[in-house]
């Protein structure tokens, strides 16, 4: 049974990728996309981003942003449709919000932002008493959060006090004022443009730096931007939020001491507000779409498409080196883009490998 449990546990963070890459795409099509880009930017997010990576480990990032693709989700397609939550909705878009904050507590920029957005946008309904109008979303963000702090409470001697405060290594991580020490300029420039080693990584895992920015592996994504310029003309409160929640989430992570994500060095920390700019791909492609004549859209497919395929390789070679070996339990030594174009049936063979626990049980049953 407990080959079987290990079999089982890997399905959830691939169910929750799963459900990301839908949330994605409808929150495109909420946005105005059609069916064919909100589909293109899904995609992209699923496989050309590190959700992939983190759809086959149980890591906490894609949960994180499945909390928040869920709840913004909820919000926007009740805006749309111009109506508010019922009692349900409500309770649904607290605990949403509530259990983001379990898992990261930079989450309180997307859950305040988020909840913000809802109020603003009149979603609490305009009748009944203050208490009956927020109180279910009042009290499904709390039992979450009071579940939170009284574990580290009972466990770490104070209700604000989190593991990493007892940390016997990682010593600037017991206080904020010593963890998020980093210029964030610098970090956004790594996030996002270029790779940006840190001088001084310390023992701190990895070389200090983000080795896979978007503009190197998933250019495309960097489309966003402009697409959240695009949402503003149609739904200009939405997109103004989406765009500060993004942005303050994106700065704050950059500032981190180790926002490159230690020996991962990839962009694992920023996965939710990756998530929540991935919609505006769809929006600002079909805008620039709608911009170029005939003979010029098909040189814009072309280029799309030259650009997918290059994301698509680039992080067959990222989850390559992720399972880090093959079936066969050959390590993976990366090479040049252009090495591993070569050899791609080997990048292959290691990137859609199984785990080692997966091979263990299909080992035991021969």
């Amino acid at each position: 049974p407990l080959h079987f449990a290990l079999v089982a546990i890997p399905l959830v963070p691939a169910l929750t990728g799963t459900a990301n890459v839908l949330l994605v795409g409808g929150i495109a099509r909420l946005g105005g996309a059609s069916t064919g880009w909100a589909l293109l930017a899904a995609g992209l997010y699923g496989l050309g981003t590190v959700q992939w990576r983190y759809g086959t480990a149980l890591f906490s990032h894609s949960f994180s942003a499945l909390f928040l693709l869920a709840a913004m989700y909820m919000v926007l397609r009740s805006a749309v449709r111009e109506g508010s939550l019922g009692l349900r909705g409500k309770v649904l878009l607290g605990a949403l919000l509530g259990y983001s904050l379990t898992l990261d507590y930079l989450n309180i920029v997307g859950a305040a932002g988020i909840a913000v957005l809802a109020w603003r946008q009149g979603l609490a309904g305009g009748e009944g008493s203050v208490l009956r109008r927020y109180g279910p979303f009042a009290a499904a963000v709390l039992v979450p959060v009071v579940l939170l702090l009284a574990y580290q409470w009972i466990s770490f001697g104070s209700p604000f006090s989190t593991s990493y405060s007892k940390h016997a290594r990682f010593l600037w991580s017991r206080s904020f004022e010593t963890t998020f020490t980093n210029n964030p300029l610098s970090g956004l420039a790594n996030y996002l443009l270029v790779v940006v080693r840190n001088s001084n990584p310390g023992d701190l895992g990895g070389d200090g730096g983000v080795l896979y920015p978007l503009l190197q592996t998933t250019p495309l994504l960097l489309v966003g931007f402009y697409g959240l310029v695009v949402l503003r003309r149609y739904r200009p409160t939405d997109a103004v939020f989406l765009s500060g929640i993004i942005l303050a989430g994106m700065t704050l992570m950059a500032a981190h001491k180790t926002y490159w994500g230690g020996g991962t060095g990839d962009t694992r920390y920023i996965l939710p507000w990756l998530a929540l700019l991935a919609p505006g791909v769809a929006w600002g492609l079909q805008d620039l779409g709608s911009r170029l004549g005939r003979n010029t859209q098909l040189a814009g497919a072309v280029a799309v498409g030259l650009l997918v395929v290059f994301t698509m390789v680039q992080h067959l070679r990222m989850q390559a080196g992720f399972l880090d070996h093959d079936d066969e339990g050959v390590p993976f030594v990366p090479g040049t883009f252009v090495q591993d174009i070569v050899r791609i049936d080997r990048v292959l063979d290691h990137a859609i490998g199984l785990p080692e626990h997966v091979r263990g049980l299909a080992g035991k049953l021969k």
